[in-house]
């Protein structure tokens, strides 16, 4: 059975710690991942595991739905056209809406005995360093009122994110991800059936494909991928209605977006995870296909700027990924003038010069990186990228450690370490092509931030409200 019995479980427990160990210097040197650097993560997953899943104080349930009303809202933005508003309008309640549900989260977070786990500093140094330059970079951007108010929201919701850690358990927050994400997804197929003038694309280049509540095609390509992901991984568990619901919905979603890619990309992260049940090592290995995608990037980056072409010449054909590396090719050269700091954060499309002179070049332009290492070298230049990299090793060297520790755990801890280990190989692998990384008011950049204090900071139990 793909899912851990209860029997089993429960006699894991007792010795979880020296599994855990044993587990990891498997493929990595026991000293690099010492018991009591792992001890304190893993009893209090085990312990959460041991709650009920809904406890009922009321400002528990009142967390877990501002997290629910945060990732919907956060997910990208809604196509004006479903409220006869003007763009900006919509995009300007949109996020004032979950400014409000984060500042009502974090509020939360400071009630007495609402703390299920203690906010911890520990281990979180080279995430703060990362969240860090990217803040400061507005300082040396081109549009500081632009750059400083996407720096502030990046810092708000991180700071959110840490907070909300201390009110959820890693396998709440994977329900309610998946809940929020359904909704998104189902609402879109509705959109695509009673209006399909608002919910199908018409234009010449995505013509027929849909995008549902959103803008854009990519958007719900990228929530429903996620949601078929998680819903996968649910149904290697046990099956559900909401679970199947999901998976429909969520194939629908990534088919009728055009967003095949995204089909394959999660069921390939549930292939991972179920892989690596049967092998530590193979774990270990596949644990650092996020460098992977690092590489990759950076081999095609470095082409780019060493050969001056906007595409990758293949076979005798010029492969330009839709357009994309045509983008990557106009960032990049723009980069060479400032490549130690960049432009800072969100601050080259606002520069009008390239806006403009992109448009004018090739008729078109997206506002847009279509990718999240461009994204991030370009705006944060190569210091911020050598710090990127630095963390991404050592997510990957402790994403390595608590996937091999997976079998000691109940089910349902276990579903939150699997389901951390795939969506942040699903969320890597994304942005070679998509742009997410520091998106500060997208769903995605919240998740990573999750997954990385749930992956760096040792957690340990704290009192909170009965339920009754």
């Amino acid at each position: 059975m793909l899912a851990v019995s209860e029997q089993h479980a429960s006699k894991m427990q007792m010795r979880a710690d020296p599994i855990v160990e044993k587990a990891v210097g498997s493929f990595v040197k026991p000293s690099q991942y010492p018991a009591t650097a792992l001890g304190p993560s893993f009893a209090a997953i085990r312990n959460a595991a041991a709650e009920p899943l809904y406890a009922a104080a009321p400002a528990l349930v009142s967390a877990r739905w501002m997290v629910l009303g945060i990732a919907v809202m956060s997910a990208g933005n809604f196509n004006p056209a479903l409220f006869g508003l003007p763009d900006a309008t919509v995009e300007t309640a949109q996020k004032l809406v979950a400014l409000g549900l984060w500042l009502a989260l974090i509020a939360i977070s400071f009630l007495p005995g609402t703390q299920r786990q203690r906010p911890v500093t520990t281990g979180l140094l080279l995430p703060v360093l990362v969240v860090g330059w990217v803040a400061l970079s507005a300082s040396w951007s081109g549009q500081p009122d632009d750059s400083l108010g996407k720096a502030l929201v990046l810092l708000l919701t991180t700071f959110g994110a840490w907070r909300a850690a201390t009110l959820l358990h890693w396998h709440e927050f994977f329900e309610q991800l998946m809940q929020a994400q359904l909704l998104l997804v189902l609402a879109s197929i509705a959109v695509v059936i009673a209006m399909p003038s608002i919910g199908v694309l018409h234009n010449w280049q995505h013509d027929g494909l849909w995008s549902g509540i959103y803008i854009s095609k990519q958007t719900l390509g990228t929530v429903a991928a996620n949601l078929l992901f998680l819903c996968l991984l649910r149904l290697c568990y046990q099956p559900s209605p909401i679970a199947l619901l999901g998976l429909l919905a969520g194939t629908a979603g990534v088919l009728g977006s055009g967003s095949r890619g995204g089909a394959v990309m999660a069921a390939a992260a549930v292939g991972c995870v179920l892989l690596a049940r049967r092998s530590p090592r193979l774990a270990g290995l596949m644990s650092y296909l996020p460098i992977l995608c690092l590489l990759l990037a950076t081999a095609g980056i470095t082409f780019i700027l060493l050969s001056g072409l906007s595409y990758f010449p293949l076979f005798g054909t010029k492969v330009d990924l839709t357009e994309r590396t045509i983008i990557w090719q106009f960032s990049l050269d723009a980069w060479t003038t400032r490549p130690w700091l960049g432009f800072g954060v969100q601050g080259f499309w606002t520069e009008a010069s390239y806006y403009d002179r992109f448009l004018r070049i090739h008729g078109w332009v997206l506002d847009n990186y279509h990718s999240g290492y461009v994204n991030f070298l370009v705006e944060f230049g190569a210091i911020g990228f050598a710090l990127l990299t630095g963390f991404m090793l050592v997510l990957c060297r402790k994403l390595a450690a608590i996937i091999a520790a997976a079998p000691a755990l109940p089910s349902r801890a276990r579903f939150a370490v699997e389901a951390a280990f795939g969506l942040i190989v699903l969320l890597f692998t994304i942005n070679l092509t998509e742009s997410f990384f520091m998106r500060a008011t997208d769903f995605s950049q919240v998740t990573t931030t999750l997954l990385t204090i749930m992956l760096f900071a040792p957690r340990s139990s704290a009192p909170r409200l009965n339920a009754r």
